[in-house]
């Protein structure tokens, strides 16, 4: 069902999923810092919870108060990534200090105490995560395993049981779905960091 942003908000409020669209595919949206709405996620994906779950930050300035943990080197080489790629398709796996983990539901940390997190270019991505206290799993919209969402059109009519962000009926055509690919992943939490997954920003 097509919500609005209010709609939307509501929902994830009241530990509801919704549907969102990302500057890559459509995501699978709730509040990461509720057990109840992380545990739907979980059911709904039909996924393990050890690889963590995948956020969506609305400004970089939230990082600030995550106490990440990294040595001055390691902060001033990520800052740059931060400058030169954020918001954009770059997502960065980082090591939140222990306050910042409790605030997260078990299973969006990842068993190996990291988190990887990204600026969306999408302002329909940030909006819902500033919606929500600023950050939003960001999870692919798909039951694991199969082909990820690339459409509104295809949002409701393959989870018509979820709220899916009204951003109008513009239907993509196949090669455009096609092209689309998933955010690089950097782990930045030593030098020299570790491109994990090669995806549509090309970091140096």
């Amino acid at each position: 069902m097509l919500c609005s942003i209010t709609e939307c908000s509501a929902r994830l409020a009241a530990d509801e999923l919704i549907a969102y669209p990302t500057e890559t595919f459509w995501a699978l949206g709730c509040n990461p810092c509720s057990e109840v709405a992380v545990q739907k996620l979980f059911m709904f994906k039909g996924r393990a919870q050890e690889k963590g779950i995948p956020l969506i930050i609305s400004s970089s300035s939230l990082l600030a108060d995550w106490e990440i943990v990294e040595t001055e080197a390691v902060r001033q080489a990520r800052e740059k990534l931060v400058i030169s790629f954020w918001p954009g398709s770059l997502t960065m796996v980082l090591d939140p200090g222990a306050r910042a983990r409790t605030t997260f539901a078990p299973g969006v940390v990842s068993s190996d105490g990291s988190i990887a997190v990204r600026v969306s270019p999408n302002e329909y991505a940030r909006e819902v995560a500033q919606a929500i206290g600023g950050a939003i799993t960001s999870t692919s919209l798909n039951i694991s395993g199969e082909r990820p969402v690339s459409s509104v059109v295809e949002a409701e009519r393959l989870f018509p049981e979820i709220a899916v962000l009204d951003v109008g009926h513009k239907v993509e055509d196949a090669e455009a779905r096609e092209s689309k690919r998933p955010s690089t992943i950097v782990d930045v939490r030593s030098l020299p960091f570790k491109v994990l997954r090669v995806g549509s920003v090309s970091v140096p």
